[in-house]
């Protein structure tokens, strides 16, 4: 009697452990899916570097006297992914994006030539914000380790930058009031560019099948944006929050 009851309770507890082991495999598989989608948005802090192209004294000047007048913008990155895992902590991630990139002036007073009046008004500022719209297309390679619930990703990769419009917004700033004017683009900048990508963060499994990543993310052009003496490259820190899925 004592021998049947005993089996009685093996079999019970290996029917109890071959659940639970079935349950984790089907979370280790929702997490580990050869195929994903997700999307993305980043939030960007953007800006450039000049390249004085003719190493002319001139273009030197001109890029001292930019270097104090311009300043950093915000910008953004968002789209669509698609990562295939092809190792246990290796995948491959692809994707479409639109991102706005650029850069600024500072406010600046507006001097007016009156000789009624010889002072400026101090209450008048000016200021320019260049806006690069682009469709980016990222091919990158992730690593990721840790358990199920969360895990270390790092990211390197390569993104084709296509410029669809460049766009100069001049903003004035008078008596409590903001004007906004659209200047006409008046330079030929470069429709192309590459920009090396590296991003590290975190990947946090949120439901079945689903996770979100958290990743402070780098972008820097690797050709200059128009061919000029004076010229720069554009780049961006961004924060790229993501929701992936899959089977």
């Amino acid at each position: 009697m004592k021998l049947v009851t005993l089996i009685t309770i093996s079999l019970a507890t290996c029917s109890a452990f071959g659940q639970i082991n079935s349950s984790k495999a089907n979370l280790v598989t929702s997490r580990t899916g050869k195929l994903q989608f997700g999307v993305n948005f980043s939030p960007d802090i953007c800006y450039r570097t000049l390249v004085n192209s003719d190493g002319s004294q001139s273009s030197e000047m001109i890029k001292t006297f930019r270097d104090t007048i311009e300043a950093p913008k915000f910008g953004f990155t968002a789209g669509l992914n698609a990562n295939y895992q092809i190792k246990k902590n290796w995948s491959i991630e692809a994707g479409i994006h639109y991102s706005n990139k650029g850069f600024q002036t500072q406010k600046k007073y507006i001097v007016f030539v009156d000789p009624n009046q010889p002072v400026p008004d101090p209450q008048y500022h000016v200021k320019f914000v260049d806006n690069f719209h682009c469709i980016d297309i990222p091919l990158k390679l992730n690593y990721t380790r840790g358990n199920q619930k969360l895990r270390f990703i790092g990211s390197v990769g390569l993104t084709s930058n296509i410029l669809v419009q460049h766009k100069q917004n001049m903003f004035i700033y008078y008596s409590g009031r903001t004007d906004k004017q659209d200047s006409p683009n008046q330079f030929d900048y470069n429709t192309f560019n590459i920009s090396p990508t590296v991003s590290a963060g975190v990947d946090c499994h949120i439901k079945q099948g689903g996770s979100l990543r958290i990743e402070p993310s780098f972008r820097y052009n690797m050709l200059n944006f128009i061919d000029a003496p004076l010229s720069g490259r554009l780049y961006s820190i961004g924060l790229n929050l993501g929701y992936y899925w899959g089977s």
